[in-house]
Formats: structure tokens, sequence, C-alpha cells
């Protein structure tokens, strides 16, 4: 009967094929890892979870400013006698200032920029077409790792074309939360 359990509690090595604790993380004979993949690359598997948070994140910021964006045509183009409101002129901030807001609190910068027009200037750190090729993505030089992440509307795809890293620009756009300490921006034009 313990033969039996032991055997039970044994398995083979996919390297060597030899028997094992059905538990070991090494093979005791060619010193294989056996963990999978995911517990091997700590540092490659937390990079992969925060770009697809981003992705997920840009993509439903961008969803937002699309419809806003139809409604304002919509409102525009309507000969309604009801009298225009005039838009608040958009919040000026840099890059470094936006990114140490999110990065000391995070809701406290929500309520300051989040939905509102924020006109932010920095760095050109980076220049992307995004995952899907289908964005125009600038980032703009924040602290540390973290970076603003501008979405580009695709009218400005010229412009964006023109940019170079290191380049100083200012964007106006529609302020989104951040992810992980970064900001993000949607609907962006280049000023």
């Amino acid at each position: 009967m313990e033969e039996q359990q032991s055997q039970e509690q044994m398995k083979k090595c996919p390297k060597c094929s030899e028997s094992i604790q059905a538990t070991a993380k090494v093979c005791k004979h060619c010193k294989a890892d056996l963990r999978n993949w995911f517990v091997k690359h700590k540092i490659l598997t937390a990079i992969l979870i925060l770009i697809i948070i981003g992705i997920i994140g840009s993509a439903g910021g961008d969803k937002g400013q699309k419809v806003s964006s139809n409604d304002n045509k919509e409102a525009s183009s309507s000969d309604s006698a009801v009298a225009k409101v005039e838009s608040a002129p958009p919040v000026v901030v840099t890059a470094v200032d936006l990114v140490n807001a999110y990065s000391e609190n995070e809701v406290s910068a929500d309520a300051k920029y989040k939905g509102k027009d924020v006109e932010v200037s920095g760095v050109v750190s980076n220049i992307s077409n995004g995952i899907t090729d289908d964005d125009l993505i600038v980032s703009l030089e924040g602290v540390s790792f973290n970076s603003v992440m501008c979405n580009l509307v695709h009218t400005e795809n010229a412009k964006v074309s023109s940019l170079k890293k290191g380049q100083k620009i200012a964007l106006v756009c529609t302020g989104n939360s951040a992810t992980l300490g970064s900001p993000s921006m949607s609907g962006c034009v280049i000023k």
C-alpha cells in the first residue's frame, strides 16, 4: 500500500524521463527547472500584465472620446436656439507635474484632470502605432518609469509623422485616469 502511494506521488521528468517527486520544482537528476514559464519569468510576466492593462485602459478611453466628439458634432450642426455654453479653458500642466500628481494621489488627480480638457506639455519619449497599428500614441517623459500616454486623433497623423524623440511639444487632450502611475490622455491634438 505504501509503495503504491509513493508511486502516485512520483512523476517522470519531462527532460530526462527519470522518476522524481510530483511536487519537485527542479529535477534531482538533470537539474531542469520544472516550473511553468510565468513562474520562471516573473518580471516578464509583470510587464505583459502591465501592457495588457494599458491596452484595455486606452481602448476604453477612446470609446468615450468618440461618443463625446459625435455628440459635439450633432450639437454644433443643430439649428436650435439654445445658446452655446463656452467650454472652460484647458487645464495647463507639464507631463512631469501630471505624473507627480497621479503618483501622489490618484483620486485627487482624477478629480482635477479626468474627463476635462488638458493642455499637457513635455518632451517626447516614444512615438508608436500601438498594439493594433490603429492608434497614434505619443509618450511624454515623466518621472522614473512613468510617462504620459497620449492617444492622438487620426487627423494628426501627418504631424505625428514629423515628431522626433526629445522634441518638446504641447498637446490638448481629454484626461483619462492612470494605470500604475502613468496618466493616459485621449482625443489629443498637437497644439
